[in-house]
């Protein structure tokens, strides 16, 4: 099968600065335009557009960028596709808002992996530069609960303001130590009921609180909403 060759069409693509544009034949580049990654450029060949969206962070770049690559090979104009991005919301759990209680922002993001985890906070770091990011992070998936990223959870966290990490019973003694480098700046939490209450009285005005699991979380997004919500009608 290999000998008969590979026949199906490839578009290539990646991120690039402006030094080096314009793009090599063929290939599909993209950037950010401004500090926030409100506004992004994407050039193929001698195409190119400029557009604005509601989403951040470099991931979500290159996948609007292979996104628009894919339309392109369907006929799909780069301007057509760039405004059909300005009017996408996002999707489900991916820096979805959830809900503003007052000045405090909470955000549910399947982020549950070393690398989806740090991307995901520097985008929501350079969306919101001058606001506190509070993580709450689930270590759910099979490889975080058989100790795979110990080595690198910890690095993937360390441009969070404050970090609060659920603690599920049976983890060992390397799974704490995989936060020892963030300081006092982590809190690990074995009940869901104290990570509800560490995190409402520790949340300022302003902060953005980034929720990341792919599982249910015990319900702490809603039951923070809900009591970050009596507070402020007391």
């Amino acid at each position: 099968v290999i000998e008969m060759g590979c026949w199906t069409p490839v578009e290539r693509f990646r991120l690039a600065d402006d030094k080096k544009m314009p793009s090599p034949q063929g290939e599909w580049l993209g950037e950010f335009t401004d500090a926030g990654q409100r506004r992004f450029r994407f050039r193929h060949e001698d195409d190119g557009c400029d557009g604005r969206w509601s989403l951040s962070g470099e991931h979500n770049l290159e996948n609007a960028l292979a996104a628009v690559a894919a339309s392109a090979s369907a006929g799909v104009g780069v301007a057509q596709a760039v405004d059909a991005l300005s009017r996408f919301k996002g999707v489900k759990r991916r820096q979805e808002l959830t809900a503003t209680v007052g000045d405090i922002a909470i955000f549910d993001d399947f982020a549950h992996h070393p690398t989806a985890i740090r991307r995901t906070i520097s985008g929501m770091k350079k969306r919101f530069p001058g606001n506190r990011l509070v993580i709450a992070l689930e270590p759910r998936s099979n490889t975080m609960k058989l100790g795979v990223h110990n080595r690198t959870i910890g690095a993937a966290l360390a441009a969070a303001d404050l970090v609060f990490v659920h603690r599920p019973a049976g983890f060992g003694s390397d799974f704490d130590a995989a936060f020892v480098d963030l300081g006092d700046r982590v809190s690990l939490v074995d009940d869901y009921d104290r990570l509800v209450s560490d995190l409402a009285t520790k949340l300022e005005p302003g902060d953005r609180v980034v929720f990341m699991s792919n599982g249910g979380f015990g319900a702490v997004r809603q039951r923070l909403t809900l009591a970050l919500q009596s507070a402020s009608n007391a």
